[in-house]
């Protein structure tokens, strides 16, 4: 079957663009980065966060392969990392080599901190009368 030559391209703007709303959502508009060498070593997309450098490689593939995690391996030997992560067409699959395969759908979340939930405690509003 043949592929058009510019999917991976589409693909890579696509996660990109859903980094970038998340981006806008949260008011952030300085985290976002790329690394390239001159050798062609890089890392897709890159987000600063308080725990360090979370690394993303963006592939329009449905398989694994080692191969994606080159570039995100050669920045964290060298500069450190948190976190990577593989976003690919494919399922979800937590932990694979260190890094964590995410399926494209969900890419929205991987931009986003996890925030605390909302708790609300009665014991703040206990009433004197009750007691």
């Amino acid at each position: 079957m043949n592929r058009d030559p510019l999917m991976g391209q589409i693909f890579e703007n696509l996660v990109v663009t859903e980094a970038l709303k998340a981006e806008y959502d949260r008011n952030v508009l300085d985290s976002l980065f790329f690394f390239r060498t001159s050798n062609g070593v890089e890392v897709d997309l890159m987000q600063k966060r308080p725990e360090g450098m979370k690394l993303f490689e963006i592939k329009s593939s449905m398989s694994m392969n080692n191969d994606f995690l080159k570039g995100m391996n050669y920045y964290r030997t060298r500069f450190g990392a948190y976190s990577t992560s593989v976003i690919y067409a494919g399922l979800n699959v937590p932990g694979y080599l260190g890094s964590s395969y995410v399926d494209f759908h969900d890419a929205y979340d991987q931009f986003s901190p996890k925030e605390e939930k909302f708790r609300l405690s009665l014991s703040n509003f206990s009433d004197p009368q009750l007691s």
